[in-house]
């Protein structure tokens, strides 16, 4: 018996959940150190944060999937990528810095670099594989 293939954007909001909680996982483990070495961790304020940024990446991997087809081009291959850790960044960011529209001029520089940075590693780390 096969199982029939899911859609692109789909597949890419499970992936973007599994590298969301991934990441929490690995902060989960750093708070695990800190409280073994004595400091207090306090993660109640952080709650609604983190659904906004399980939120983030699954938008980001349903935009990815979707927009999958364009990796026929050089530029798709790593637009994609930037795109989808926009959404990422700018959520973080606004986490962060609070709404958009209160951002310095120093907040949308980090996005930016943050954004082109991190979405070539990802392009570069993907397409390698």
């Amino acid at each position: 018996m096969t199982l029939p293939r899911l859609p692109r954007p789909i597949v890419g909001a499970i992936a973007g959940g599994f590298v969301a909680l991934f990441l929490i996982g690995v902060g989960i483990i750093r708070a695990l150190f800190a409280v073994a070495s004595g400091h207090a961790v306090d993660f109640t304020r952080d709650l609604p944060e983190l659904a906004g940024y399980v939120a983030s990446f699954i938008v980001a991997g349903v935009l990815v999937g979707t927009l999958w087809p364009v990796r026929r081009y050089r530029l798709g291959r790593i637009g994609i990528w930037v795109l989808g850790m926009a959404v990422v960044v700018g959520t973080i960011m606004r986490m962060e810095s609070g709404p958009l529209s209160s951002w310095s001029h120093s907040d949308i520089g980090i996005a930016v670099s943050l954004t082109v940075v991190f979405g070539i590693a990802a392009a570069v780390g993907f397409e390698r594989s």
